[in-house]
């Protein structure tokens, strides 16, 4: 099963799965769970009595997660590109064959914006409670 997965992977990653697949499940259906594990910090922060050790630890587990974001979104995109330029080699229509790369673009804008945008919010949000619920328990 872990051979299977890392092949899928790796098939992504060099262009090999289908361009439906590419797009659909491992570039959109994957943005959307990204931003979500993205946003989790601030739905799993505590809204009311703030702890502010809490809300420090969660914002330090928080942190190294990020850069596994930008690999699965470099990935991502990446791989749509090249199942992109296999299924553009292919393609009868030339509508297709120009189109494509715009859409390809448009796709990784969306996903790097997306998690960019769910990063800087989750820290910025976490930081911010943690520095009043920090505040206020000294005060």
């Amino acid at each position: 099963m872990l051979q299977d997965m890392l092949r899928y992977i790796s098939d992504h990653w060099r262009g090999k799965l289908a361009l439906s697949t590419a797009f659909w499940i491992n570039t959109l259906g994957l943005a959307l769970a990204v931003s979500a594990l993205a946003a989790a910090p601030v739905v799993l922060a505590p809204t009311e009595d703030p702890n502010p050790s809490r809300i420090w630890l969660l914002l330090g587990a928080f942190m190294p997660v990020a850069p596994v974001l930008l690999a699965v979104s470099v990935w991502q995109i990446v791989g749509l590109w090249r199942s992109a330029e296999r299924y553009r080699a292919g393609a009868s229509r030339q509508l297709w064959r120009r189109a494509l790369p715009f859409v390809c673009v448009a796709s990784a804008l969306a996903v790097i914006g997306g998690l960019l945008d769910g990063l800087f919010w989750s820290g910025r949000i976490l930081l911010s409670q943690a520095l009043i619920a920090t505040i206020d328990q000294a005060y």
